[in-house]
């Protein structure tokens, strides 16, 4: 009885402050993730009060406060608290026009829990399950029959089956598969196919069509490709793929633009590349003995991590958004004529800030020994079109706010010292309606 109690004083309390946050209009008007599906709007004393209360009886009445205050006009669903099958059903029957739907661990659901749930959402366009225990593969088979506008689906390799693909025909144009898959006999239709720890496939037989391929720790996966149409490639964790594999794929595929790998590349065979690259990411730059960039003359998205040869000399003027992690020699001097709008930088020893150039809006430097607290104040006299600042280091002194103030369209700052606690955050108050200066 106290127990019920506690439960029924707790959801007030939460229904309350809900409703009195500024977030809960949007919540009631706007698209957005049901409320019922996260807690992270809540204050931290309140999210201790109800792990404190973790009891079936809590939990469906704080559920409950938050099944009130759902989007009923949302397009998309994530369902991250444990919720049961009663649950899910209440929260999908306010969204009649749901079309994305992610089902996160969600350990209490059960097969036919889920099916019941799915049926009074026949929209349904796209489906994550990928993480729930209880989609299983008769679950799938029935979405074949029953869902006949689902294109997208995400799901483990046990229930991604070759009947349950016969089941969807060349509807699906999106499939996300973890685990134990081989890839074999999949739709024409398919565009975009992601694979991730599934020791035995290949990728000797895929669709013609595909124009996005992820695979990641794939120990069986060759690189051998015939995919004429593909645009998109990320490949990592996956040992049997190396340089020259990666120089092939290119030479075979004109239209890839996008490319994404930790395989140890080396000069030759990123320069084929080079014409027509649009967004480059290479997580281990090692193998690089240059790092010539210039010739790339499309490319406007370049993340590079742990290449020594790297200084961010002679970038292409098309670049507008680079990420620098674990680069030795990589020095903001070297910016101060690029074009760079978005920058990331983290671990570069050498790297001060000084001398970056005027085009930055955005800007994230963390744990970059030669960039301290006293370059903050030249760094921002530097960036007139700066609007976002994120800033981390080792505590080696300390920043004056007033510096954020004075900045003419600087509107969002979080600075953290990974020493001394957690982050300190300053954003630009709002402006008056009245248009005059607050007192």
């Amino acid at each position: 009885m106290h127990s019920k109690r506690a439960s029924r004083l707790l959801a007030a309390v939460l229904g309350l402050f809900l409703a009195a946050s500024p977030g809960a209009k949007r919540a009631a008007t706007g698209p957005g993730r049901a409320p019922a599906a996260s807690l992270s709007g809540l204050p931290a004393v309140l999210k201790a009060s109800v792990a404190g209360f973790t009891g079936p009886g809590a939990l469906r009445e704080i559920n409950r406060e938050f099944h009130d205050l759902a989007t009923r006009t949302s397009r998309s669903l994530l369902v991250k608290a444990p919720v049961t099958d009663s649950q899910l059903l209440a929260l999908l029957g306010t969204h009649p026009g749901l079309r994305d739907l992610t089902l996160g661990a969600c350990a209490f659901l059960t097969p036919a829990g889920i099916r019941k749930a799915f049926d009074q959402n026949p929209s349904l366009q796209a489906i994550d399950a990928t993480l729930c225990p209880g989609f299983t593969l008769d679950v799938a088979r029935a979405l074949g029959a029953t869902h006949p506008g689902l294109t997208r689906l995400s799901a483990r390799g046990d229930v991604v089956s070759e009947e349950v693909l016969a089941r969807f025909g060349d509807r699906l144009t999106h499939l996300e598969v973890r685990g134990p898959f081989r890839g074999e006999r999949l739709p024409d239709s398919l565009r975009v196919l992601a694979v991730t720890d599934s020791p035995t496939f290949t990728g000797e037989q895929l669709p013609p069509g595909l124009e996005q391929l992820r695979v990641s720790e794939c120990q069986g996966f060759t690189g051998r490709l015939a995919q004429p149409a593909l645009r998109a490639l990320t490949i990592t964790r996956c040992p049997r793929v190396t340089s020259d594999l990666l120089a092939a794929i290119g030479r075979t595929h004109p239209g890839l633009a996008a490319l994404t790998t930790d395989v140890p590349i080396r000069v030759e065979a990123l320069a084929v590349f080079a014409d027509r690259m649009s967004s480059l990411a290479l997580w281990n730059g090692l193998a690089l003995e240059k790092a010539a960039f210039q010739e790339f003359t499309n490319l406007g998205h370049l993340v590079i991590h742990n290449c020594d040869v790297f200084t961010g000399a002679n970038l292409p003027a098309s670049l507008h958004t680079l990420e620098v992690d674990g680069c030795r020699w990589f020095r903001s001097e070297h910016l101060a004529s690029s074009r760079v709008h978005q920058l990331r930088v983290n671990l570069c020893p050498h790297f001060t800030g000084l001398g970056l150039g005027a085009h930055l809006t955005d800007v994230s430097i963390r744990s970059c020994p030669g960039c301290t607290p006293g370059h903050l104040g030249i760094l921002l006299g530097h960036l007139p079109g700066l609007q976002t600042l994120a800033y981390r280091d080792w505590g080696q002194g300390e920043v004056d706010p007033a510096l954020f103030a004075s900045h003419p369209r600087l509107q969002t700052v979080t600075i953290r010292r990974e020493r001394k606690g957690p982050e300190t955050a300053w954003r630009r108050p709002a402006a008056p309606l009245d248009g005059r200066d607050p007192p």
